[in-house]
């Protein structure tokens, strides 16, 4: 049996995180409707989005990334599968984790998890991302929006066993009334009205409306360059980036 983990750490606060009501403005922006970002990957590597180490430790945040590269390159054009070194490296430069103090038990106590404004800050500091921005996790339609426009939500959200249970059967997340087992943080590339679908722990996940509403605690959208057109200035979905690229260079890197 695969082993399934955890690690994303309680919302911490940043001072480069923007807000997407920002830039969406409710009366002149329409419901998107569906909007799947995934077949690109698939018709690379199939239904394998990898699990990058997250069967082993908590690296769910740096996992997240490593599909995210997957998701924004594939639909650029030509994908970039990170390996789990690769992922492993990014845990390990984010939050200190350190694998040489691994235990023959499998504990390590520098594996301890991610806060996914430190994630996001430091991938803004290298480059990786132009920027950031939060969103109102309760409202179903931004999930819709952030998909559509920037090519997925990026969610921090909690997990109970009969999610893992779920995962495991192959079967859809709906709300439980079983204990938390902690935070998880996961890509999300294609949403509707009925929900969303997250890619996790090396697969993709279907959720329910109700579920993602109940159990996300933070979302975000990331703006970068392979999702940007450099000749146009443009997303794939045709948004203006230049009041967010102003901003972008206003805000500058600083420590949490």
């Amino acid at each position: 049996m695969t082993t399934l983990k955890l690690g994303r750490r309680p919302r911490k606060f940043h001072v480069n995180t923007l807000s997407l009501h920002d830039y969406l403005r409710d009366d002149v922006l329409p419901d998107p409707g569906p909007q799947d970002w995934t077949p690109a990957v698939t018709a690379a590597v199939g239904t394998d989005w990898g699990m990058d180490g997250n069967d082993m430790v908590g690296d769910c945040a740096a996992a997240m990334w490593s599909h995210a590269q997957m998701l924004f390159t594939a639909n650029d054009g030509q994908i970039v599968i990170p390996t789990t070194a690769d992922t492993l490296a990014l845990y390990s430069a984010v939050t200190g984790y350190d694998p040489a103090q691994t235990q023959p038990d499998g504990s390590n106590p520098t594996d301890n998890g991610t806060c996914m404004t430190d994630l996001l800050a430091y991938l803004q500091k290298t480059g990786a991302i132009l920027a950031w921005a939060e969103f109102d996790p309760a409202q179903i339609i931004r999930y819709r929006q952030a998909v559509a426009i920037w090519g997925a939500s990026l969610n921090g959200v909690q997990v109970r066993q009969s999610d893992e249970d779920a995962f495991t059967a192959g079967t859809i997340w709906t709300p439980q009334a079983d204990a938390v087992q902690g935070g998880h943080a996961i890509l999300s590339p294609k949403a509707d009205a009925n929900g969303l679908t997250y890619v996790t722990w090396g697969a993709e996940q279907p959720a329910s409306a109700a579920w993602t509403l109940e159990n996300t605690q933070e979302a975000y959208i990331v703006a970068t360059k392979e999702w940007v057109k450099q000749a146009t200035q443009l997303t794939p979905a045709g948004l203006d980036m230049s009041k967010l690229l102003a901003d972008i260079a206003a805000v500058k890197y600083q420590p949490a």
